[in-house]
């Protein structure tokens, strides 16, 4: 499963495209929307520190985490992050690949998935520009 994400800056980060996997686990379509509002509020900031400096560094990522969806289903979901060069004229750029890994549990249903329910762990890849000196909380 595919993303780009828009990073506007750190509160507003768009989905400009998601993968039809990412949209059918999420029940809905999440292009256009931001990823951020879509986060659990616990875990918001911390996902908010982690995108922006992938862009802002330059680092790429690793993340594993829980995602709750629409289903009430919860999943543990692996993620590669990298930023994309930016063109003249645009925001900066994510693509992103998700690999979801198992069911941990099921919840009830809910209008809207969430989005890093919880976050299990992370890893910075050093793409030349070495890797923060800390990992956001």
């Amino acid at each position: 499963d595919i993303a780009i994400l828009d990073v506007i800056d750190p509160m507003n980060i768009l989905y400009r495209l998601a993968g039809t996997g990412i949209a059918e686990r999420m029940g809905e379509d999440p292009t256009g929307n931001n990823l951020i509002e879509m986060t659990a509020p616990d875990t918001r900031a911390m996902v908010s520190k982690i995108l922006y400096l992938i862009v802002s560094h330059p680092v790429g990522a690793i993340a594993t985490y829980e995602n709750v969806y629409s289903t009430g289903k919860r999943s543990v979901v692996e993620s590669l992050y990298l930023p994309l060069q930016k063109a003249e004229g645009q925001s900066d750029r994510i693509v992103s690949v998700h690999s979801r890994e198992k069911t941990v549990t099921y919840e009830d249903e809910q209008a809207h998935s969430t989005v890093a329910a919880k976050i299990l762990e992370l890893k910075w890849i050093d793409l030349g520009a070495g890797i923060p000196d800390e990992i956001p909380a």
